[in-house]
């Protein structure tokens, strides 16, 4: 890492405005992927809340929209949610099938 990496940068010929360009560029596709992951962790929650009455697996659409969005508090409604034995069950089957080692709780 080089010793200046902490100091601010100001744009004093073309090419380090170019530099700022691609910077703000790449703020705003992260801030766009970052708004799309929320809006896809929405609509997984209510889609898990419509299928808790319909035939499917609700609570683990749910966890995969929780764990999408940001929010405080984010780790606690994750534990509770897996502290279910249907849900830890229901994961591992998902795993078991994945050919893949089943998930280790607690």
């Amino acid at each position: 890492m080089d010793k200046y990496y902490f100091v601010r940068k100001t744009a004093t010929d073309s090419d380090d405005m170019d530099e700022l360009q691609i910077g703000a560029t790449k703020k705003s596709v992260a801030f766009v992927l970052q708004i799309a992951k929320i809006v896809v962790g929405v609509f997984l929650i209510v889609l898990g809340v419509s299928l808790l009455v319909l035939p499917g697996q609700g609570l683990i659409t749910i966890i995969i929209g929780v764990s999408l969005i940001p929010f405080p508090g984010k780790s606690r409604v994750e534990r509770n949610l897996l502290s279910r034995k249907s849900v830890r069950k229901s994961l591992n089957w998902i795993r078991t099938k994945a050919k893949k080692e089943p998930f280790v709780f607690d």
